[in-house]
């Protein structure tokens, strides 16, 4: 993409900027976790630096739990704009005794888009202790919330939200649909 997709531009907006515009108001605490040599500032949110040089986002993952002050934390990649509020909302709603409440779409777990509990600091550091770094590797040692596909379509029909930018390409095809920021 020539640049660190959190600050790739679309309409004069960074990535990371649309999506805190969009899940602000949902949160009291925003964390943005990344590599020290692509920090990014805002007043809107706390830049975490990874706690582990291994490049993987369980890594972000853990880092941003340790970081935060809340027991509940809504994780997004860095190249998801699309994030439903009213989604989210309805996956932080659902959590009650869950550690993880995770979208299934097109038959596969959306690991980064998804809601984490503290509970698990413990699990997915023992994963990164054994460089064992999928995303969803210590899901069978913690209580999943799945939700199904149909749901989520109730809150984003057209499941915008799974949507990552990974190519120019990408970037063009869908700036338009972020004209409203």
């Amino acid at each position: 993409m020539g640049v660190p997709k959190p600050l790739l531009l679309i309409n004069r907006n960074n990535i990371v900027d649309i999506i805190i515009k969009r899940l602000k108001i949902l949160f009291s605490e925003i964390i943005v976790v990344g590599k020290n040599n692509h920090r990014i500032c805002g007043k809107e949110f706390i830049f975490v630096e990874d706690l582990y040089e291994y490049r993987s986002p369980l890594v972000g993952i853990y880092s941003g739990l340790k970081a935060s002050k809340n027991r509940l934390n809504f994780v997004v990649a860095c190249d998801m704009p699309f994030v439903n509020k009213n989604l989210v909302k309805y996956m932080l709603e659902i959590t009650g005794d869950y550690d993880v409440v995770v979208p299934v779409v097109r038959g596969y777990f959306e690991p980064l888009h998804a809601v984490y509990t503290k509970n698990i600091i413990n699990v997915i550091e023992e994963e990164i202790g054994r460089e064992n770094f999928k995303v969803t590797s210590f899901y069978e040692r913690v209580n999943v919330k799945e939700i199904p596909e149909n749901i989520v379509k109730k809150y984003d029909p057209e499941l915008m939200s799974f949507i990552n930018l990974n190519t120019p390409k990408d970037l063009k095809k869908y700036a338009s649909f972020l004209d409203d920021l």
